[in-house]
């Protein structure tokens, strides 16, 4: 009965309570403006309890876990994930904004930015803007785009596209941009996807910037961003053996999993939280285990943020507006989630 109410009440919390976008674009545009910002204290954040979460954990043996799980980090998935834990952990009243470790985990200049930005959604959650469209078709696309950005960051990229299949360069994308090595320019879409399609697995797929001009890009080091006025045709290549499920010994972390436990129930929270963990399974090449956390955070943070994230980018400054929350359509994500499933079981 405890586990249902919670569950009802996690679901009443994410269906209610979104936060407000926080623009740090002037943290890009202007290199002093980032360290007058940088250098701004830590916001207050609005007094919520949350020690429910945490179920029959104590604060001593989380704070443990965490420390212990920390130490296994690389730093792709550390600069987001300290600050969410400090938060958080603010949150469930295990640590307080004089503690050495709470201090410790936002010391960083970049981790207290991101700690600002998440204290600034959570102190002005609204409502979200209700709509009757449906765009599930686009929301699996953006999944594949998120995939693509995950399986790089994985251990066995170097290596994977010895083991690909590719059956087709997949239709237009919008406002995305990929990165990488350039392998060839190109006077024309056609020529380039006609060389994409002859190397095979080395070309990662097809992208043009707002100056119109064609480039193939190798898919070792590759990498997807949001950027707008920037098209994207992703080579569609499989590889199903190399991925590992959350089964697997290598990819199942307890003390992992019992701090997910108490994040997921935390708004705001738990959205970067499931960012910064699905990049954290993603090195360690837990491709499948990367995407249900990325998909759960996709709900809360949206595809862009998710891109940014994973997208080689180093710190929340460097983030920019793709760290601002942009909720997604919910029937979209469900959509997204049933279709890979499918996939996943075929």
């Amino acid at each position: 009965m405890d586990l249902i109410l919670r569950c009802l009440i996690f679901s009443l919390l994410h269906q209610s309570l979104y936060s407000k976008p926080y623009n740090i674009d002037g943290l890009l545009e202007n290199g002093t403006g980032a360290i007058e910002s940088l250098a701004k204290p830590l916001q207050d954040i609005s007094t919520k309890d949350y020690s429910w979460a945490k179920g029959n954990q104590t604060c001593s043996q989380l704070l443990k876990d965490c420390k212990e799980f920390l130490d296994l980090l690389p730093s792709s998935s550390s600069w987001m994930l300290k600050p969410v834990l400090a938060l958080g952990f603010l949150q469930v009243g295990c640590l307080t904004e004089q503690e050495p470790f709470f201090l410790d985990l936002i010391k960083d200049k970049n981790a207290r930015t991101l700690f600002n930005i998440m204290a600034e959604q959570t102190n002005n959650s609204i409502h979200p803007t209700t709509t009757n469209s449906h765009k599930s078709q686009p929301d699996i696309q953006k999944h594949d785009l998120l995939r693509f950005n995950l399986e790089s960051l994985s251990i066995d990229a170097q290596s994977i596209s010895h083991h690909m299949h590719c059956s087709e360069i997949q239709q237009e994308q919008q406002d995305v941009l990929l990165k990488g090595s350039i392998l060839r320019s190109h006077s024309s879409l056609q020529h380039a996807m006609d060389h994409c399609d002859r190397v095979g697995p080395v070309c990662a797929g097809v992208t043009s910037d707002t100056l119109g001009q064609f480039k193939s890009v190798a898919r070792n080091g590759g990498y997807i961003i949001p950027h707008v006025g920037s098209k994207l045709w992703l080579h569609h290549c499989t590889a199903g053996l190399l991925r590992r499920r959350s089964t697997d010994p290598e990819c199942h972390s307890e003390k992992e999993l019992r701090i997910h436990n108490v994040m997921q129930w935390i708004p705001v929270v738990s959205g970067y939280y499931n960012a910064g963990s699905a990049i954290y399974y993603a090195t360690q090449g837990c491709t499948a285990q990367a995407e249900d956390r990325a998909i759960d955070a996709s709900i809360d943070l949206g595809y862009d943020a998710l891109f940014t994230a994973t997208g080689g980018v180093s710190g929340a400054v460097s983030a920019g507006v793709g760290m601002a929350v942009k909720p997604p359509l919910r029937d979209g994500v469900k959509s997204a989630i049933n279709y890979f499933k499918a996939q996943w079981s075929g």
